[in-house]
């Protein structure tokens, strides 16, 4: 009899034992199956972030709104070019893009600083086919044979007066994307300023040339143009890439038309006025007047003389 209790009590001791175990293992499964679901919504949720901060740092719209920016599939599109001098606003027009479509822009120059502050397309292959267009500031030179037009099957020209160009080039030398120099009337007398201002009126009329030489579908837009109405702008560059024009994309341009890369002047006149030399404005008009008969003659708008800002031609 002696026996037998000890035996009943080493059974429920088992007993007991087995229970235990098998629910430690219940609960060790119910939380690997937890943390294993963490980890496959992990990429699906950083995917959303991804897309919220792009909406946050291209954006600034309603929550109702639908303002994200996405990267497409692989081959999904062609490879075209958002081509521009340095200085014409490029990045800028890359952030209205991606407002008016909803797909990332890329980039040849791969700058991690950009792609930072929400644009994912910045690193991406710019042949791939994930985004719409990319940057480039290439020309096609004999002497090095830069591949980068060649390798575009369509280009959005991008051009902007050459004055404008070249004070914000010195800009972004000094600074940043988005900062401003020191400026000084002292710079009328600069040799070196003088030097720089005809070398940027020059790659301004072979930039275009070059570009349009291509024989390639071009597109071009005048940054002038995008300053006085960046929706109708920007319609014209859907349509250029063979997508329909979402009304409510617009409405994300309308809403957040200046972006993170718009860099923001004072007195834009008065600085025109006081750091071009006259010979210089001269001179940029008589190239802009030929460049303004290349244009038509190839079926483009001509330069928008009515839309250049005070200070930029001779006499104003």
């Amino acid at each position: 009899m002696r026996y037998l209790v000890v035996l009943k009590h080493c059974m429920l001791a088992v007993c007991t034992a087995i229970f235990t175990y098998l629910f430690l293992v219940a609960v060790l499964q119910s939380k690997m199956m937890t943390s294993l679901q963490s980890i496959r919504l992990g990429p699906v949720r950083a995917s959303r972030d991804r897309v919220a901060l792009a909406a946050g740092a291209t954006g600034g719209a309603p929550r109702s709104l639908n303002c994200s920016v996405r990267l497409a599939a692989p081959g999904t599109f062609p490879t075209v070019a958002l081509a521009s001098p340095p200085g014409a606003g490029n990045t800028w027009t890359r952030h209205l893009i991606q407002q008016a479509t909803g797909f990332f822009t890329g980039s040849e120059y791969r700058y991690l600083k950009i792609a930072k502050t929400g644009y994912d397309g910045e690193m991406e292959n710019f042949t791939s086919g994930t985004t719409l267009t990319f940057k480039t500031h290439c020309i096609r030179f004999a002497r090095n044979q830069n591949k980068v037009p060649e390798l575009s099957q369509a280009a959005i020209l991008l051009i902007r007066n050459p004055c404008s160009l070249a004070i914000t080039e010195r800009n972004r030398e000094a600074t940043n994307q988005t900062g401003l120099a020191e400026w000084s009337r002292q710079l009328q007398n600069d040799r070196a300023w003088f030097n720089k201002l005809v070398w940027q009126v020059h790659f301004y009329e072979n930039f275009v040339n070059n570009w349009i030489g291509l024989g390639k579908p071009i597109l071009v837009l005048h940054y002038e143009n995008i300053k006085e109405d960046a929706v109708r702008e920007i319609r014209r560059v859907v349509k250029f890439l063979n997508l329909t024009v979402d009304e409510e994309r617009m409405e994300c341009v309308r809403r957040n038309t200046e972006g993170n890369y718009h860099r923001k002047y004072g007195d834009k006149a008065q600085l025109y006025r006081d750091v071009l030399p006259p010979p210089i404005k001269r001179y940029a008009q008589l190239v802009m007047e030929r460049v303004s008969d290349f244009l038509v003659e190839h079926g483009q708008d001509p330069v928008p003389w009515k839309n250049m800002p005070p200070g930029i031609l001779p006499n104003t």
